[in-house]
């Protein structure tokens, strides 16, 4: 089993390798360990630190890097969309993959961010397209979630679609439509889980 020295002089030995955090924690528990035992927090850091400057782990990251193609990026652009318009999540990645086109993020939080339900759910909803155009007639389905998110009132009424939105989320159907109910005179936000195509002409 390595020891305490053997693993703080493979650390050392690393030098410019290290980030400016690690380098600087590398020396700070170098000359603690002079005097006295490390924490087990500081052993586990150490651990880290060595772990991640593995031969093996940086030809890993290196592979990975080349691997991140265009498809990859594009499919990192939408996750990234997905979380800035749904946070907390991923917040300071997405803003990094938007914003510097050059940014590339680790396999593991790729895999995390872009393979989950919720942003598959929401890439397949958004390529879907909407289903109703402007000045479509349609018709308000007569469910509980219309009554629910809508008002009953307006279950099984005619509206006409007067603008089509482009935002959706995770849940099917969740594309929003500006639509005007029959007889009224201002026009309301529904989704498109919540009607139907009209048979009335």
């Amino acid at each position: 089993m390595e020891t305490t020295q053997q693993k703080l002089d493979r650390l050392n030995a690393l030098g410019g390798d290290l980030t400016d955090w690690e380098f600087n924690f590398a020396v700070s528990v170098l000359d603690q360990y002079k005097r006295r035992n490390l924490s087990d927090h500081q052993h586990a850091i150490v651990d880290k630190i060595l772990a991640k400057h593995d031969p093996a782990a940086v030809k890993a990251r290196s592979d990975w890097r080349d691997s991140f193609d265009e498809e990859k990026q594009a499919l990192a652009r939408q996750a990234a969309e997905y979380y800035t318009v749904n946070p907390p999540y991923f917040g300071d990645v997405a803003r990094k993959i938007l914003n510097d086109p050059a940014y590339i993020p680790t396999e593991k939080c790729f895999v995390k961010m872009t393979q989950n339900k919720y942003v598959q759910r929401w890439i397949k909803e958004r390529a879907r397209g909407a289903s109703f155009a402007k000045g479509q007639l349609v018709r308000f389905r007569r469910n509980r979630l219309v009554g629910q998110y809508v008002g009953s009132r307006f279950k099984g009424t005619l509206a006409v679609v007067c603008n089509v939105g482009d935002q959706v989320s995770a849940t099917k159907g969740s594309r929003s439509y500006q639509v005007l109910p029959i007889g009224k005179v201002k026009p309301i936000t529904a989704e498109e889980r919540f009607l139907m195509r009209s048979k009335t002409a």
